[in-house]
């Protein structure tokens, strides 16, 4: 239910960046409807503030051998 009504964009990808689950708000802020959100990597938005993050914080999983990372609040 959080993760549903948050004004916040949340999306979940796997480790190579491909989206796998989205928000609502998500869809407001970029644009893109759900299902075309789902087919694409984040480095692939146009946004490149997800880009940037996204790429920083897979990096941090990878390095560490972390499983969950909780991105910066905008």
């Amino acid at each position: 239910l959080l993760f549903e009504n948050s004004s916040e964009e949340i999306f979940l990808t796997n480790l190579e960046g491909d989206i796998r689950l989205i928000n609502p708000s998500v869809s407001k802020t970029i644009g893109y409807t759900p299902d075309k959100l789902l087919e694409k990597n984040i480095r692939k938005i146009k946004s490149g503030q997800y880009r940037e993050t996204v790429s920083r914080n897979i990096k941090k999983i990878k390095e560490k051998g972390e499983k969950f990372i909780e991105t910066e609040h905008v």
